[in-house]
């Protein structure tokens, strides 16, 4: 099943999860930066491809609503507030599986909101143990 990442999205994030054997392009290995939604879009539904997008007005635009649903476009949406670089790839990785099962279950039309990564706070960092402070037997 092949991913591809709207362009709110670093291109990066294709070149690692490609590294890690996932099957992810990002929108401008197919066109031009800047290209449309309405022209893209078809072409994705056409060929079975799942978008994985930042883009939180992407389901209020009503043109675009149809497009997913008339071409049968099956995405997700990245969840955090104001998120860049890393922080969008925290949210993406920690979906990763959800991602990839609800694709596979799923039949499209549809456009998921992915549930956003917890912060790792005080309770977290309590379980973090340097390893070099244990007594070794």
């Amino acid at each position: 099943m092949k991913f591809v990442l709207d362009e709110n999205v670093s291109p990066e994030l294709a070149v690692v999860l490609r590294s890690l054997g996932e099957d992810v392009d990002h929108l401008t290995d197919h066109w031009k930066a800047g290209t449309r939604d309405t022209v893209w879009l078809p072409l994705v539904g056409k060929k079975g491809w799942i978008v994985l997008s930042f883009d939180h007005e992407l389901m209020r635009n009503k043109p675009e609503l149809k497009l997913f649903r008339r071409h049968h476009v099956g995405g997700f949406q990245i969840v955090g507030k104001a998120a860049k670089g890393f922080e969008i790839a925290r949210q993406l990785l920690y979906s990763w599986g959800l991602i990839k099962e609800l694709a596979e279950k799923e039949q499209p039309p549809f456009y998921f909101r992915l549930p956003e990564a917890p912060v790792l706070g005080d309770s977290f960092r309590r379980k973090v143990v340097n390893l070099l402070d244990l007594e070794v037997a």
